[in-house]
This record gives structure tokens, C-alpha cells and sequence, in this order.
């Protein structure tokens, strides 16, 4: 069992979760948190900085509910809870939860695609056609 502290400045100033775990695979670059209209969103730092490489954007709303999504499953395959209809009764992970849950996050944008990496080793595979998929690391 891990015990996480309350992380006390994702509450006080503006952190963004993913920050130096999203990787690019088409160019290597690191992907770099951005604020567009109010809302944190993730880009390629090579597009960023040399539009060298593909822009393709990812909303920390969306990686928040993919990680949410992907650790109630897990709670639910361990059989620690019962499956839940409404969203409004399923756990959520606070933001630092979250940054000690997550390893890394690979995103080819050619391909529209990308996985998040879980230190528990499971992962989230994203398609272009926006499909999920949860397995195992071999």
C-alpha cells in the first residue's frame, strides 16, 4: 500500500501533472505543458520550438480521466470495489495520486496515438480512432 501526502502546491499554484513524463517517439523531444484558453494542454517541444515535428495537442482533462478510468478498472478487477454506473460515485485520484501513479506517457502524433505507462507496470493504449485499451507490460 502507498501513502501519498497531499500535495499542497497542486492546490496553491497552477502544476501541471504530467510535466516530464510525456515523451514524443517520432522525434524524442519532451512534450511541454501549455495553457490554451484557460485550459493545460500538452505539446511536442520540438514542434513547439522548431516546427520540426507534427503538432498534435493533449488535454490534461482528458489524460486525468484516462488515468481516473484506468484505476477504477484496476480497483474493480482487484475486486476491492463493485462496478459503479454513475461517474459521480467512481474514485477519483487527487492530482499528486496521479503523479506518483503514472511512469511516462508516449505519444507518436504521426499516428495519433499514445500510452500511459503505470508504475503498477499495466498501461493505456489510445488509437487514432479514439478506442482504449488496458493490459500488462510483457
Amino acid at each position: 500500500m502507498i501513502h501519498i501526502r497531499q500535495c499542497f502546491y497542486c492546490e496553491v499554484i497552477n502544476v501541471y501533472i504530467f510535466s516530464k513524463k510525456i515523451k514524443c517517439l517520432d522525434c524524442g523531444g519532451n512534450y511541454r505543458a501549455i495553457k490554451e484558453r484557460g485550459k493545460h494542454k500538452y505539446i511536442c517541444s520540438t514542434y513547439n520550438n522548431y516546427r520540426t515535428c507534427t503538432r498534435w495537442k493533449l488535454s490534461e482533462d482528458y489524460l486525468i480521466e484516462l488515468v481516473n478510468n484506468h484505476y477504477y478498472t484496476e480497483l474493480i478487477k482487484q475486486m476491492v470495489i463493485t462496478v459503479k454506473n454513475k461517474k459521480e460515485d467512481r474514485p477519483i485520484l487527487t492530482p499528486a495520486e496521479i503523479m506518483v501513479r503514472v511512469e511516462q506517457i508516449e505519444v507518436s502524433p504521426k499516428n495519433e496515438t499514445f500510452t500511459i505507462y503505470y508504475k503498477d507496470g499495466t498501461f493505456t493504449r489510445i488509437t487514432p480512432t479514439r478506442e482504449i485499451y488496458w493490459g500488462e507490460r510483457e
